[in-house]
């Protein structure tokens, strides 16, 4: 096609014009080098929280901490002292925090890991392993001892979907409190160097009841530039020990419903041969056992997205991730796709599939990944291998299985990467998905950043092509650019295009196709004023376009939120959309005009620090066609001591603009009410074992209230009368989720489960009330299960 064409010479341009600009003239930050005291092999060492070993006084000293998250020229000494001390060996760093405030102002929450809130005392110590500011990783401790990790991308994206083997205590003192953290060279990806390592180092910490943030170098939250100035160490003459870890499973899944129960076992590998890459594997994974999604209803045109939580892709997944987009609205790569639910088997219409099989993913044979890096290359490669999946069927005689063939997975991913001066770097990544039963599925995409040196100018762009089975090609790519005029001022512009044909159901995630899309925002920070901390506001300026020319969306809005010094928050926002053409309510089959529409939002919430806090938002709008909606919710918290919590929200939607097409040119616009409920408690007995209570309720009532048709000519909807049909048209969707949760950490990434998991399903109302519906439909149980998992981590030296 024409359009196509045009489109991939456009966006070939846009990506290699963009990202090859070079700024010079920019701003280098000149650190002196941290010195790191070396200590014997055999270091005693008492992992306790207490910095009391003869060591520690041999280590260096870190001390000048800056706050960070006031006024970009007022980065002032840290108004409470903060001392690290620094070690390290063969087997890894060792870091003490002395942490002196006085007692009455300490804040301990107990939390999962990487879960939960920023607002207690905390430190971090955040590295940059590749010495250039390429990539790194972040180790969390909050006081009372649990903890938070990830990687970190350039310049300041903190991913929490890496879980490392380390250790961290904590401990009360009279001055305060302190801190001990013991890093393993061999969790970490560092560049092959065998006489010495350049590392970077970034170390903060939180006063919560102030709400104040140190850091060390003065590296400000607003700061363009984060990586790639850390404060610079050498390390000599490592010699680090290769390691083989071995994660031996079993888990036990009992279906109440289908009274059926199953055992299974499996191993999970992790070997780095060198410090440079890691080869990852998986044996009989028994992947989602003790996982659940949140409850949605989705009542649009759009596929939902829900991100995988799953251990083994979501370790190392950053280097499949090219882009910031990659994380959420445009996916190349989405490993949810990899255990997806089987195909249905394709028979005669005299046979009757149990369709009940769909209601659980495919099992996997096994999964295999390598990650490494060669000098300025970066690389990964992925393959998963799906079961046969077995279908119960009937025909008018006989009762029988049929099999569908599971589908085969393969990943290959390649980044150049230049940080000298300016960062720059090129990328592909080619995806395929091999199934017998619809046919094969290619996503091949490249992708180009590029940062100035004084890093206010960011550029990512990546063009993409689909190749599915039985369609057309189909194409996309996008160019967003990122520049901050200043450290309180920033500009953002992105482009995309998706033709028609470009298709990601099979292996990745796209949140809608066909349309040219641009987006402008402006955005602004001040700080300290006599009663405020912090005032944000942006404007924003948006548009798409479908491969017709016609408009499909376009928004204008404003925003601002206001921190107060009490860490209490109210924020506004106002949207305006003019008339467009809908083209996705009716799953692009018609479309047909709207009217236009504005939106007003206001949210408050109280400081998250205390016993009590509260959030609460309402928000007016328009419909599309005729009517509004509002929607009000509530948030409250409480936790009576640090390791217990509870939580409670409840919203309500009442719209009597929803409208929805019943097929050819019919559309009905009903009054709903829709209210939504999650309640959670959480208890850790210690600081190392959860027992979590959720359960989510979603509620959609919805009556016919008026007739619509679309006029063939004029793309216009016009009434046809109201509730002509009584009650037939009507609708009620309601969906529960309940998960009791016990989780033990035995030792770093060694594990017990014990999950109940129970969801309904009901499609009515019981006397047009929220409860009576809620007790239905969990009485209605759809799925009902216990599962039982055992983790062990065995961690071999050589």
């Amino acid at each position: 096609m024409t359009h196509n064409r045009h489109a991939v010479a456009f966006y070939s341009y846009v990506l290699f014009a963009f990202n090859c600009v070079v700024l010079v003239n920019a701003d280098e930050r000149l650190l002196e080098p941290i010195t790191l005291v070396r200590v014997a092999n055999d270091v005693a060492i008492q992992f306790d929280g207490n910095v009391s070993e003869t060591e520690w006084q041999l280590s260096s000293l870190v001390r000048d901490f800056r706050l960070l998250n006031h006024g970009p020229d007022e980065m002032v000494p840290a108004s409470q002292q903060t001392v690290v001390r620094l070690l390290y060996n063969d087997y890894g760093l060792y870091v003490a925090f002395e942490l002196t405030q006085p007692e009455s102002s300490l804040v301990k929450i107990h939390s999962a890991q990487d879960r939960g809130s920023s607002d207690r005392d905390f430190v971090t110590v955040a590295l940059d392993t590749s010495g250039s500011g390429q990539y790194g990783n972040y180790f969390t401790l909050y006081l009372g001892g649990s903890k938070g990790d990830g990687v970190l991308e350039p310049e300041k994206l903190w991913v929490s979907n890496w879980d490392g083997a380390w250790v961290g205590r904590t401990a009360e003192t009279s001055a305060g409190w302190s801190a001990e953290i013991f890093i393993p060279w061999s969790i970490l990806s560092l560049p092959k160097n065998l006489n010495e390592r350049r590392l970077g180092f970034f170390f903060a910490r939180k006063f919560a009841q102030e709400a104040e943030y140190y850091g060390f170098p003065a590296l400000h939250n607003d700061a363009p530039r984060f990586l790639s100035d850390f404060a610079p160490a050498i390390v000599e003459n490592l010699s680090i020990k290769r390691q083989l870890s071995i994660f031996p499973f079993i888990s036990s899944h009992m279906d109440v419903v289908g009274s059926s129960s199953r055992e299974h076992y499996g191993v999970d590998v992790f070997w780095r041969p060198t410090t440079h890459f890691q080869i990852t594997g998986a044996l009989q994974p028994d992947f989602g056992t003790v996982e659940a999604d949140d409850v949605i209803i989705n009542l649009s045109a759009f596929e939902s997205f829900f991100p995988d939580r799953r251990l083994f892709f979501v370790e190392g997944r950053e280097i499949f991730l090219p882009t910031l987009r990659a994380y959420g609205s445009l996916v190349p790569f989405h490993s949810r796709r990899i255990g997806d639910r089987p195909n249905i088997p394709q028979v005669d219409n005299e046979v009757e599939v149990d369709l009940s099989r769909l209601t659980s993913g495919s099992e996997l044979y096994g999964a295999l990944k390598g990650t490494g890096q060669i000098q300025k290359f970066r690389y990964g490669i992925l393959g998963a291998w799906e079961k046969d999946a077995i279908f119960r069927a009937r025909s008018e005689h006989d009762t029988f299985d049929l099999k569908s063939p599971g589908r085969s997975f393969g990943v290959l991913r390649l980044l150049y990467e230049n940080n000298v001066r300016t960062r720059y770097g090129v990328g592909m990544l080619s995806v395929v998905s091999l199934d017998k039963t619809r046919g094969n599925a290619y996503t091949h995409s490249i992708d180009a950043r590029f940062q100035s040196q004084s890093g206010r100018l960011r550029t990512e762009s990546q063009v993409l092509v689909t190749e599915v089975a039985h369609q057309d090609a189909g194409y996309a790519g996008f160019t967003d650019v990122r520049y901050r005029q200043s450290d309180t001022l920033r500009h953002s512009l992105a482009v995309s295009y998706i033709d028609p044909e470009f298709d990601l159901s099979r292996t990745g995630f796209a949140s809608r196709g066909d349309r040219l899309s641009m987006q402008y925002s402006l955005s602004s920070v001040q700080y300290q004023t006599t009663r405020i901390q912090q005032v944000n506001h942006s404007v924003s300026v948006s548009g798409s376009w479908n491969s017709l020319g016609t408009r499909t969306d376009a928004s204008i809005g404003l925003a601002a939120a206001i921190r107060d010094r009490d860490q209490n928050s109210l924020s506004v926002s106002v949207n305006y959309k003019p008339s467009y053409v809908d083209d996705a309510t009716a799953y692009r089959k018609f479309k047909f005009h709207t009217r236009p529409t504005s939106r007003v939002a206001v949210g408050l919430s109280s400081n998250s620090t205390k016993k009590f806090h509260q959030v609460a938002w309402l928000s007016f709008q328009e419909g599309r066609i005729q009517g509004r909606s509002n929607s009000l919710g509530v948030q409250l918290g409480y936790r009576p001591r640090e390791s217990l919590a509870f939580s409670w929200s409840l919203s309500k939607d009442l719209n009597n603009g929803l409208v929805l097409h019943q097929g050819n040119r019919e559309f009905i616009r009903y009054r709903s009410w829709s209210p939504t409920s999650n309640f959670a408690i959480q208890f850790f007995p210690t600081t190392r074992q959860q027992i979590r209570l959720d359960l989510q309720c979603r509620l959609i009532q919805a009556k016919a209230y008026e007739y619509l048709t679309l006029e063939e000519r004029a793309n216009k909807i016009r009434s046809i009368g109201f509730e002509v049909n009584g009650n037939t048209d009507d609708f009620s969707i309601s969906r529960t989720s309940f998960q009791l949760r016990y989780r033990w950490e035995i030792a770093p990434l060694s594990d017990l489960f014990v999950v109940y998991t129970r969801t309904g399903a009901l499609d009515a109302t019981v006397r047009n009330a929220f409860l009576p519906t809620l007790r239905e439909t969990i009485r209605e149980r759809n799925t009902e299960n216990l599962a039982v998992k055992f983790r062990w981590r065995t961690a071999l030296d050589y």
